[in-house]
């Protein structure tokens, strides 16, 4: 356990930021293969200060665990409370994340001191509603909060749905998309999702916030779809550590690892000619052929999501507030999907 005396939990000060960075580091969930972040793990890493995603928000709350004795920063927790619309009223409702403790004093009630030292700040601003998202394979994650008594509102799942499958006819993509800014597009979000639940309370919030790209809306007949573009490369971008990432910086390490992967290329290459050049395992030349398939396949998989880790210039735009109405809804939901690609 953390003894309470070798910490304080205060609120967070814009010279904080650069430590939380530091933190990002030091609480990377290691899961049941710890050793294996020694060699390769990924960070988050603020672009701006720590504190700009809670300004976007007109009310919010930014906790640091402080070590007494070094005067480090060991855990944080944020945040940002909105009012919504929630079985009929306006309600505040608080979205917590960056829940991050120092991997030395974790599993040692510092992260469960930090929720409840939060809920308290957020019920004295009027907030008895907290939202949270965690991924599925967080187990440690997730038994604290049920801990805490918090329960699952929803699931989530990264898949491709609707907008990726579906493919509207040539017609759908001739139809003009009109972009709303401003008070015009806090009245358009205003009339398609107000008052549903979890929606927000004022549009304009949104809207004018510093990372809003613009509303978009495609009308065809009857039917009608809209969506929102969100900046979401301005707050923060990935960095990976480890000892491979140390190696591959090596300039003695790179000609060699390079040298090495070109030389098993090469071997199972060669492999692959003679097998085909004897022309008696027809088999084994399918399975060399099928292996060499999956291998590339594999490689370009992970080079796709490495790209995206790596590059940390790279702009990433969130596709948000989507929706639609009629009988060519999802078809012209589809389509804006793939105009907001070129848009972005």
């Amino acid at each position: 356990k953390v003894e309470e005396q070798t910490f304080t939990i205060r609120d967070y000060r814009p010279a904080d930021s650069d430590a939380i960075d530091d933190l990002e580091t030091k609480a990377v969930q290691k899961g049941h293969f710890a050793f294996l972040s020694e060699w390769l793990a990924v960070a988050v890493q603020h672009k701006r200060s720590f504190d700009a995603k809670a300004l976007q928000y007109r009310s919010y709350c930014i906790l640091v665990a402080e070590d007494n004795s070094s005067k480090t920063i060991i855990g944080v927790i944020m945040c940002g409370i909105k009012d919504v619309f929630l079985e009929g009223s306006v309600v505040k409702v608080g979205f917590v994340s960056n829940l991050r403790v120092h991997d030395v004093v974790q599993r040692g009630g510092l992260g469960t001191k930090l929720c409840t030292e939060l809920e308290a700040r957020c019920m004295a601003l009027g907030c008895f509603r907290l939202v949270l998202t965690v991924n599925g394979d967080n187990a440690r994650a997730k038994k604290l909060f049920r801990k805490l008594g918090y329960v699952p509102a929803s699931q989530r799942r990264m898949r491709p749905v609707l907008l990726t499958s579906v493919r509207p006819p040539t017609r759908f993509q001739e139809v003009p998309v009109e972009e709303l800014r401003g008070a015009d597009a806090a009245a358009q979000l205003n009339r398609a999702l107000g008052r549903k639940d979890m929606a927000l309370a004022d549009f304009a919030e949104l809207v004018n916030a510093e990372f809003f790209l613009g509303a978009y809306v495609m009308r065809l007949g009857e039917s009608a779809a809209g969506c929102s573009l969100w900046d979401a490369s301005q707050l923060k971008r990935f960095r990976v550590t480890g000892r491979l990432v140390e190696l591959g910086q090596s300039p003695a390490a790179r000609p060699a690892a390079l040298g090495a992967l070109g030389g098993a290329a090469l071997a199972w290459a060669w492999r692959i000619l003679q097998l085909a050049a004897r022309g008696d395992s027809p088999l084994l030349l399918a399975l060399h052929l099928a292996a060499t398939a999956a291998a590339a396949a594999a490689a370009r998989f992970i080079y796709r999501n490495a790209e995206f880790v790596l590059g940390r210039d790279a702009k990433i735009v969130r596709f948000v507030t989507p929706h639609c109405s009629g009988p060519e809804g999802e078809e012209l939901l589809a389509a804006l999907y793939r105009k907001a690609q070129d848009m972005a």
